[in-house]
């Protein structure tokens, strides 16, 4: 591993420093969220669709519709974990300025 190689690896680590434990839940819920929506977006994309337009939920074989119904819940959980902790105090906002400071690098070689 040459000396960038070992840099960049530092640099995209994801680091917590500075965040109260339940601010760490927070940010990684809004992480989870993050990639649920991301998988959703990819379900729908790569859907089966009939001549109108929407999604062929008929033709659809079991497996993919229990992994429609992971994404799904998967999304929902974390959406009201996120909407409970930010009800108990957590000021959303600030704590994902304070992880966006953390991890933003900017790296000249």
């Amino acid at each position: 591993m040459t000396a960038y190689e070992r840099a960049d690896a530092r640099m995209r680590k994801t680091t917590y420093k500075g965040l109260s434990d339940s601010e760490r839940r927070y940010i990684k819920a809004v992480e989870a969220q993050r990639q649920f929506d991301k998988e959703l977006s990819r379900f729908y994309r790569t859907a089966p669709r009939t001549v109108s337009g929407a999604v062929d939920w008929e033709n659809m074989d079991e497996k993919t519709l229990d992994y429609f119904d992971h994404i799904y819940k998967g999304n929902e959980k974390a959406l009201a974990k996120i909407s409970k902790m930010e009800a108990a105090g957590i000021d959303g906002d600030r704590v994902k300025s304070i992880f966006l400071q953390l991890n933003t690098h900017s790296v000249c070689f």
